[in-house]
């Protein structure tokens, strides 16, 4: 009896089978939504700092021209002082000043970098940080809007050469000094606009290299 043509051949089990690979992932739809997700905060809370880091810096500034314009008057009582030099002291050698708040001098060759201090620092750094243009206020009791603002102005103003410098001496009381080279103001209490002129009159124009 004659085979029937319609029987199933058995497969050859030696002979390589040919398949098509598909090397993508499926991925549903919910899946690609929550991708989407993440993206959007991965990308919008970094961007989202940015601008409110931003926005900061410009409401500081604004406010800080804004004192500095109406507090023109105290620059007035502005006193100039005396020349005593420049040069760098030898590593490791104090620097010996006539005052207690010097604005020139020998100084220590290492430099004190802007910013707000919560500890008193060498008085040879902070000469140092004066002829580079900086301005420096000491100040003793603040409160907390008063120490805000300050921090505000530290990072507003932070250039190597036209930055401002705060730091702490108690025994100024509620008091205020401040200093450029060759230049101080004292103000008997915290006085915003009268700070903040004297740092716009005289940061960026220490003799090391003016800026502004």
């Amino acid at each position: 009896m004659p085979k029937s043509r319609n029987r199933r051949k058995r497969p050859n089990r030696n002979k390589p089978v040919s398949r098509s690979l598909n090397w993508g992932i499926r991925v549903s739809g919910t899946q690609r939504r929550k991708d989407r997700r993440l993206l959007v905060v991965l990308v919008g809370l970094p961007l989202l700092a940015l601008a409110g880091y931003l926005w900061q810096q410009f409401d500081a500034g604004r406010t800080f021209d804004i004192a500095a314009r109406s507090g023109s008057a105290a620059l007035t009582q502005v006193v100039s002082r005396a020349d005593f030099g420049r040069s760098h002291l030898p590593i490791g050698q104090p620097g010996v000043y006539p005052v207690r708040y010097p604005t020139s001098g020998d100084h220590d060759q290492l430099v004190l970098r802007p910013g707000f201090y919560d500890e008193p620092q060498p008085s040879a750094r902070i000469v140092h940080a004066l002829e580079h243009g900086n301005v420096v206020a000491y100040v003793g009791e603040l409160s907390e809007v008063e120490r805000k603002t300050l921090m505000k102005w530290t990072r507003l103003h932070s250039g190597r050469l036209d930055g401002v410098v705060v730091v702490p001496d108690r025994r100024l009381g509620k008091a205020v000094m401040l200093s450029a080279w060759r230049k101080n103001l004292e103000l008997s209490r915290f006085d915003a606009p009268g700070i903040a002129a004297f740092i716009d009159a005289y940061r960026g124009r220490g003799p090391e290299l003016q800026v502004r």
